[in-house]
């Protein structure tokens, strides 16, 4: 049997009616009360080994903790006799098939055991990361080629404004991330238009606030003061292009003097931020709008050539398991 455990030890062992969390240092007995909770749990009349799930963070903590179960059932077996010790026996034998291993070893052995129903081949193998790179790689390659070779002008520029690292980078991590939040056919989403007009008015009127809060200003001060008028100046008609973009930049205060740090002045700077920001959107739109057609392109032929395969990746193995329990 286990050593005596504190007060402690005992609840986080004997209650199991809710979530408990546990929390120690190295060398204080976590491994040893999981293991008894284990125990606890599969020998109750309405419990049993097949019935728990226990996860890992690794293959090796895993079977770890498969062997300290069964040396502490083998220990209970020695000790007990009649129904007991029946019990005990049936536990034991069933550590073989404990469903204890990493989330994904349980998503891998929840779909072989159900090929049909997860919509997957039965012959399915999981690729690691450096056969997932290769693929995630060659599909890149292939879904940039046919935008390129579609000679749309915001194809092109996308593909000569980034280097082709970091447009893959950026490809494979928006999809990844989408991923991992459970999508399995990730899309990036569209982006609504700013409202630029309703931005630049903004500014226009806090300029018109800051301008009078500002008026001590002297020296290099009057130049930050003078951007502030031009600012109130701005027509909210203007369309938003690279033009009026720089034109918001140059309306930036550069000026650290106390007449700048009043709360109009304050304002200003964020309706300035807004109305860059808004602008930025529409001149960066028709590039977002290619990555969106990129990310979507790259993801159709990353999944083809792992089908090709009968392969999944790390992530196919949890989107496919939630699918199958949620029955989706």
């Amino acid at each position: 049997m286990s050593a005596e455990r504190t007060h402690q030890q005992a609840a986080a062992v004997e209650w199991r009616d809710r979530d408990i969390f546990l929390r120690a240092g190295a060398g204080t007995g976590k491994t040893s009360v999981l293991v008894d909770r284990f125990c606890a749990a599969a020998l109750e009349p309405e419990g049993g080994v097949e019935r728990i799930l226990a996860f890992t963070f690794t293959e090796r903590a895993a079977d770890q903790l498969r062997r300290r179960i069964r040396d502490e059932l083998s220990n209970r077996l020695r000790e007990a006799d009649g129904e007991a010790a029946d019990a005990i026996g049936r536990a034991l034998e069933a550590t073989d098939r404990a469903w204890i291993s990493t989330i994904h070893g349980f998503c891998r052995r929840l779909l072989a055991s159900h090929p049909a129903a997860a919509g997957i081949d039965p012959r399915f193998r999981v690729v690691d990361e450096a056969e997932a790179e290769r693929l995630a790689t060659r599909a890149f390659d292939s879904a940039l080629g046919e935008m390129v070779e579609s000679g749309e002008p915001e194809a092109l520029e996308l593909a000569a404004a980034n280097r082709r690292r970091t447009l893959l980078e950026m490809t494979r991590g928006a999809y990844d991330e989408l991923r991992s939040h459970g999508d399995s056919r990730p899309v990036l989403p569209e982006l609504p238009p700013p409202d630029t007009a309703v931005a630049i008015a903004a500014l226009v009127e806090a300029a018109a606030e800051a301008h009078p809060e500002c008026s001590e200003a002297s020296g290099r001060g009057l130049e930050s003061r003078a951007r502030i008028a031009e600012a109130m100046e701005l027509d909210p008609g203007l369309p938003p292009d690279d033009d009026l973009l720089e034109s918001l930049r140059g309306l930036e205060l550069t000026s650290g003097a106390r007449a700048f740090k009043g709360d109009a002045c304050e304002r200003y700077s964020k309706a300035l931020k807004r109305a860059q920001s808004a602008v930025a959107g529409h001149v960066l739109a028709p590039a977002y709008e290619q990555l969106r057609e990129l990310v979507a392109r790259f993801g159709s032929r990353y999944e083809g050539l792992k089908e090709d395969r009968a392969a999944l990746d790390f992530e196919d193995l949890q989107l496919k398991a939630v699918e199958l329990l949620s029955g989706s």
